[in-house]
This record gives C-alpha cells, structure tokens and sequence, in this order.
C-alpha cells in the first residue's frame, strides 16, 4: 500500500477538514428555538395521564454513610493484593497457603516442565498436597487445600 500522505488529494482533503475545525471554533450558530408541541399533539396524550418513574438511586445515601465512616478503620483495604491467589479462587480458611520457590522453566513444543523446590515437575503431577494445573513461561499456578496459588518466576 502506498504512503498515503504523498497523495495530493489526501493531503488536501486533510487540509481542508482541520480548516473547517478551526474555523467552527469562530462561528457562532443560531440557537434553535424550542420544540413547541401543537394542540393535537397535546390532546392525543390527554390531560391526566400520569407516567411511573424509577425510583431515586440510593448510591447517595451510601456515599454518606463511607464519608461518615471514614474515621475508622475499615475492616480490609479494598485494594491490597491478596499473596497467592489469583482472580476467581477462594482459599479455605484455616488451611494457609504453602510458599514454594520456582527455580526454572522449560517450555518446548508440547512439552513443559517446571523445577520446583529442586524437583522437576509436569503439568498434572502433584507436588505435597497441589496439582500443576498451568505452566507460563513465567509462572506456574497449582491448586490444593488453600485455593489457587500463583508461584512466580524469580528475577
């Protein structure tokens, strides 16, 4: 495809179009007048009809509550990074989740072995209580008696 900016015509229509952008910056449009209903129009809707509305949202009401609560505690920060888990796992409680050290990843072809804690391991074998359920290039994910864990690749 050829570079269309050495196009003349392109050029120029590109010239033209932020002329026109600019120069509707300056020019000041007639306001247009309000749109006024006509008698039939107004009886074809009928004097008492009444429409339901929604009702009010209530987010206002909880927005004051959080700003009047805002000088305790909260019970956890919303937005702390929960160690070892991942987006859609929910870890048993009471059963704490183990710390495993990735040394290394191979990936090749259809194959994928992971060193973890100075044992290799595939996809599907367990390692003390978790399975290998996913090996990334940079991070292997296991799941067991806590949940899901994410052991990530050291740097």
């Amino acid at each position: 495809m050829a570079n269309l900016l050495r196009n003349k015509v392109v050029v120029s229509c590109l010239v033209a179009t932020a002329g026109l952008g600019i120069a509707a910056n300056f020019v000041k449009l007639p306001v247009s007048r309000p749109l006024e209903v006509s008698a039939r129009a107004a009886e074809a809707i009928g004097p008492n009809e009444s429409f339901e509305l929604p009702p009010p949202l209530t987010i206002a009401g909880e927005l004051v509550s959080w700003r009047e609560s805002r000088g305790q505690k909260p019970a956890r920060d919303p937005f702390a990074w929960i160690q070892g888990s991942s987006v859609g796992s929910v870890p048993t409680v009471g059963a704490p989740a183990p710390s495993y050290r990735l040394q290394a990843i191979s990936i090749e072809a259809d194959k994928a072995f992971v060193v973890l804690d100075h044992r290799v391991v595939g996809r599907g074998e367990k390692v003390g209580e978790y399975v290998v359920e996913r090996i990334l290039p940079t991070e292997v994910w296991l799941r067991g008696p806590a949940g899901q864990i994410i052991v990530r690749l050291a740097r």
